[in-house]
């Protein structure tokens, strides 16, 4: 494609009007919106969080269904801007190494759930042993883990989970098909 054709096209969708544009965002979830035009220009940024902003979806992101890279971006790039917002996180179900790493940046005051989906409960005491080195837990008031009842001995490996850690909500639930093969 030719550089005037690429011009027209960036030209053409910028020059699109805001209600059309917020058509478009109602068939993407709160992170495709942040990641894809975010950056874009000032207008976009504006229009991303005035759309964001109601039904909460600018302080509730799920990242369960994020693969690695977009994760990585949405975390150096994005995050810093809405720190200050977040209240909830939901982290993928497919865990990859140093997610927690790139979470654990930025202090989100306002983050009173956080949902962590493990696909292998073995890296369970890993995960809450980062949380608790990085110490951005001191916010929350309790613990709430969820685990799978067929689990003979989570609670026995994870001994300092019920030792006084203030945290509010902190669902950990185990991916069925791997519990299944344990």
């Amino acid at each position: 494609m030719s550089e005037n054709k690429i011009l027209l096209i960036k030209t053409c969708f910028e020059s699109l009007s805001t209600e059309l544009l917020m058509l478009i965002f109602d068939y993407l979830t709160s992170i495709e919106i942040l990641v894809t035009f975010f950056n874009l220009n000032k207008r976009f940024r504006l229009i991303i969080y005035y759309y964001l902003q109601s039904g909460y979806r600018l302080t509730q992101f799920n990242l369960n269904h994020t693969n690695y890279l977009t994760y990585k971006h949405f975390c150096k790039d994005i995050l810093p801007n809405l720190k200050s917002t977040i209240t909830s996180f939901q982290l993928g179900s497919n865990y990859y190494y140093g997610q927690i790493d790139y979470f654990n940046q930025y202090q989100l005051i306002r983050l009173d759930s956080l949902t962590i989906r493990l696909i292998d409960p073995n890296i369970i005491i890993d995960i809450i042993q980062k949380f608790l080195n990085y110490n951005r837990l001191q916010w929350f008031d309790k613990i709430n883990l969820i685990i799978d009842e067929e689990t003979i001995g989570w609670n026995e490996k994870m001994p300092f989970c019920v030792q006084n850690i203030p945290v509010r909500e902190l669902k950990i639930t185990g991916k069925n098909e791997i519990l299944n093969r344990i």
